[in-house]
């Protein structure tokens, strides 16, 4: 095997406690295509808005292994799945992997938003799909994706009336071989209101 995707997978088991937080920003980055302006400008704009929204995030990241790297997989103890939860309260934003302990995002959240901002400034592939209801609410669903190094990533959100996610679908290939060596799904559903940081042991 050789060692590139090795340290590919020492860096999921390292990094997966942010890929909820980070997906996002990784799938809005690259040129849009001039028919998909509008539907580019409402991605960014929702994970824009997602910065000045405090809300609660829960994810679950799935994993898929090609045969080629399973085995390494299991030596490494890299899961299949895995529950997470975000906090953002407008001033600070929390993570944690359930079902340990809340904690600080690394990195300051100046330095957070400023990648989200530089990552939305443009997309490729984007499309206005038809409207849908996420928890009674009728929603307006957007897709985009990109090729940023190796990885291959598609993105599905859900846009609420008020302009910020209530959910997204995202996908992403890591590795040079047809379909990756990596995958991960991870589906996020988002909630709304009086957000509150969480207790830090």
């Amino acid at each position: 095997m050789r060692a590139p995707i090795l340290a590919r997978l020492a860096h999921s088991k390292r990094r997966l406690a942010f890929a909820s937080v980070f997906t996002c920003v990784a799938a809005l980055s690259g040129s849009a295509h001039a028919e998909d302006a509008a539907a580019c400008k409402a991605l960014a704009d929702a994970m824009i808005a997602n910065l000045k929204t405090p809300y609660h995030s829960y994810a679950t990241i799935t994993f898929g292994y090609a045969p080629t790297v399973d085995e390494a997989r299991r030596k490494m103890h890299l899961p299949l799945a895995q529950d997470s939860e975000t906090i953002f309260t407008g001033q600070a934003a929390f993570f944690r992997l359930q079902p340990r302990k809340w904690q600080p995002l690394p990195g300051s959240l100046t330095q957070f938003q400023d990648s989200v901002r530089e990552s939305v400034t443009g997309l490729t592939n984007c499309a206005h799909l038809p409207d849908d209801t996420v928890n009674g609410e009728k929603t307006s669903v957007y897709v985009g994706s990109s090729k940023p190094q190796n990885h291959s990533v598609q993105t599905k959100v859900w846009v609420s009336p008020k302009g910020v996610p209530a959910r997204t679908e995202t996908d992403i290939e890591i590795g040079d071989t047809p379909g990756g060596e990596i995958h991960q799904h991870i589906s996020t559903r988002y909630e709304y209101g009086a957000i509150q940081a969480p207790p830090l042991d």
